[in-house]
């Protein structure tokens, strides 16, 4: 019990079969006013529209902005912020940029392609306890 001053739950409570059970889990191993940083994909891309029993990404539970704001509150949590930011290609644009010797503007230029050529967006939220 309250031994953790910051918790990232990165892309993980979309695969949990009880995010309630998850975020009082988080709460619990939380020290009096730590932190919770909590990030989940936000999917509005058609290929959520229809169930495929293939998607190999086996989401469970999907939200937005409001509606985890929403959750994190009715855990127990102080809401700080909630919002929508862009995701993805942070290492695959680093390693090219490594390996092509293109240092940090190689590295935004190239992240920023790929998100101009395929958008990934995740639900951000900051809470304390």
């Amino acid at each position: 019990d309250a031994i953790a001053d910051v918790v990232i739950c990165h892309h993980m409570l979309e695969h949990a079969l009880n995010p309630t059970a998850s975020l009082a889990e988080i709460r619990r191993v939380l020290k009096p006013g730590g932190k919770l940083l909590l990030y989940v994909p936000f999917e509005k891309e058609r290929r959520y529209r229809h169930h495929n029993p293939g998607e190999p990404n086996h989401h469970l539970f999907s939200w937005n902005a409001q509606t985890l704001g929403n959750l994190v509150a009715e855990c127990g949590f102080k809401l700080e912020s909630a919002g929508i930011g862009q995701f993805g290609y942070d290492r695959a644009a680093a390693a090219r940029a490594c390996r092509l010797r293109l240092g940090e503007r190689g590295f935004r230029l190239l992240r920023s392609v790929a998100h101009l050529l395929l958008p990934a967006s995740e639900v951000r939220v900051v809470a304390t306890k």
